[in-house]
C-alpha cells in the first residue's frame, strides 16, 4: 500500500510540475519521473527498469538534439513548443549561453537600426590569418568587429559599447584614432551576430558580414584547427573586402574563392537608419559662392552630402527615394559616389525635419545645429545683407574639420547623462 500510494503521488506531483515549466530539459526530467511513478504504482518492474535505460539513452542525446533544432546561428531567442495545450518559450542554445549585462544596466541611448546605419557606414568585420609556429597548422586565425573614429567622437564609441554590452574602447597613441572593438568569440556570437541578423546590414557592407559571420562560427566550433577549416577560411578570405595578402597567396597558391554573396533589393526599414549612416559618413556644410549679380557679391547655398565607395551607388538611389529628393554623382576618381541635396524647399522641408525628429550622436550633431541656424538666416533673406553675411560667416568658420575640439565634449557628456537617466 505504502509503495503504491508513493509511487501515485510521485507520478501526479511530477507530471504537474512539467507542465509549468518553459525549460526543455526540465519538462523532460519531470516527464521522467512522472514515469517512474507511474510504473511503481502499477508495479511493473520490468518496464521500470526498460523505462531508466532508455531514459538514461535519451538524456545523453538531449544535449545534441538542442543544439540540432537550435544552432548558434538561429536567430530567435526561444522556441515555442506546443505541450499538453500549453505554448512554452523553451530557452535555445544561445539564450542559454548568454551572460548577464548587468554592469550595463542603464538604458542604451541607441536605437538598433541607428547602430546598423552606422555600421555600413564605419563598421570593419576582420578576420586575419598569420603565421604561428606554436599551432598544429602553423597558422592562426582571429575574427573582430570593430568600428574606428576620429577621437571627437569618442562618444559614439562609447555608446556602441553600452549599446553591445561588450567591447572596449581604445585609444591609438600615435593617430587622434579611437576604436571600438569586440574580440572574444563568444561575445561576437552571443552578442554581435544577433544583432545583425535581426537588424541587418543593406550596404555591400553586409556581403563581408555574412563571409565573416561563417568565419566566426567556424571558430566558435574550432573548425579552423583542421587543414579543411583553415582553407575554406581562406577561400572565403579572398572574397572578403581585402582578399588575401601577398604573404598568404604565396603560402596558398591553389585557394579558390569563395563565391561573394550578392546584396540587391536594398530596403530602408527605419529612417534610424539613415541617422546613423550619416553620423558615419554624412556631411552638413555651408557652401559661400562668388555672384558678381549679387549686391554684396556672395551667395550661400546649404549642402547635405553622403559618401561613399563606388560599389554602394545603388545604395544611394534607395536614399534618394526613401527621402524623395537630392541627386547621386560619381567622383572624377570614378571610386567614390556622393548623394547630395542642395535644394532648399528640400533641405527647410525633409532634411532638418528629419534630424530633429531623430537626433544625431556624434560631433556632427554640433554641424547639424549649425546648419539649422544657417537656414533660418537664409529663410528670412538675410543672408542678402551684410548683417547676414557676417553671422553665416561665422557659423562656416566654425564647422566641421575646423570646429574647436573642446566643444566635441558635449558628445560624451550627452551619453554619459543618457546613461544616467
Amino acid at each position: 500500500l505504502v509503495i503504491t500510494l508513493v509511487g501515485a503521488s510521485t507520478a501526479f506531483f511530477a507530471a504537474s510540475c512539467g507542465l509549468v515549466q518553459n525549460d526543455l530539459k526540465r519538462i523532460i526530467a519531470f516527464s521522467t519521473i512522472s514515469q517512474l511513478g507511474y510504473n511503481v504504482f502499477t508495479a511493473k518492474i520490468f518496464l521500470l527498469l526498460s523505462f531508466l535505460f532508455i531514459s538514461f539513452i535519451f538524456f545523453l542525446l538531449d544535449g545534441s538534439n538542442l543544439n540540432l533544432i537550435c544552432p548558434i546561428h538561429f536567430n530567435q531567442p526561444s522556441l515555442s513548443v506546443l505541450f499538453f495545450g500549453k505554448s512554452l518559450n523553451v530557452k535555445t542554445s544561445q539564450s542559454l549561453g548568454k551572460r548577464s549585462r548587468k554592469k550595463h544596466t542603464k538604458v542604451p541611448p541607441y536605437n538598433p537600426w541607428y547602430v546598423t546605419g552606422f555600421t555600413d557606414a564605419e563598421g570593419s568585420f576582420i578576420f586575419s590569418i598569420w603565421p604561428n609556429k606554436a599551432s598544429k597548422l602553423g597558422w592562426t586565425v582571429k575574427a573582430s568587429f570593430s568600428v574606428g573614429l576620429h577621437t571627437k567622437d569618442l562618444g559614439i564609441l562609447e555608446g556602441l559599447k553600452v549599446f553591445f554590452g561588450t567591447g572596449h574602447v581604445r585609444l591609438e597613441k600615435t593617430r587622434d584614432v579611437a576604436k571600438f572593438t569586440v574580440e572574444s568569440i563568444k561575445d561576437l556570437v552571443e552578442f554581435i551576430i544577433p544583432h545583425f541578423d535581426k537588424f541587418p546590414l543593406i550596404s555591400q557592407k553586409k556581403a563581408d558580414y555574412l563571409l565573416w559571420k561563417t568565419v566566426v562560427q567556424m571558430l566558435y566550433y574550432k573548425e579552423h584547427l583542421s587543414l579543411a577549416g583553415l582553407e575554406k577560411i581562406l577561400s572565403l578570405k579572398c572574397s572578403s573586402n581585402l582578399g588575401l595578402s601577398p604573404k598568404l597567396k604565396t603560402a596558398f597558391p591553389n585557394i579558390i574563392p569563395f563565391p561573394r554573396p550578392i546584396v540587391n533589393n536594398q530596403k530602408i526599414s527605419d529612417p534610424n537608419w539613415i541617422i546613423g549612416f550619416t553620423d558615419g559618413d554624412g556631411n552638413f556644410a555651408i557652401k559661400k559662392i562668388k555672384n558678381s549679380e549679387l549686391k554684396y557679391g556672395y551667395q550661400f547655398r546649404l549642402y547635405f552630402e553622403l559618401t561613399q565607395h563606388i560599389r554602394d551607388i545603388e545604395l544611394f538611389y534607395v536614399i534618394k527615394d526613401f527621402l524623395e529628393c537630392g541627386n547621386v554623382r560619381v567622383d572624377s576618381t570614378k571610386l567614390a559616389c556622393r548623394y547630395y541635396i542642395t535644394m532648399f524647399i528640400d533641405i527647410e522641408t525633409k532634411i532638418i525635419p528629419l534630424f530633429q525628429k531623430y537626433p544625431l550622436h556624434g560631433v556632427k550633431k554640433l554641424n547639424f545645429e549649425d546648419f539649422c541656424l544657417a537656414a533660418k538666416i537664409i529663410g528670412k533673406k538675410e543672408h542678402l545683407l551684410p548683417e547676414g553675411i557676417q553671422k553665416l560667416d561665422a557659423l562656416r568658420s566654425g564647422m566641421n574639420k575646423i570646429r574647436p575640439w573642446d566643444q566635441t565634449r558635449l558628445n560624451l557628456d550627452s551619453v554619459e547623462g543618457q546613461e544616467d537617466k
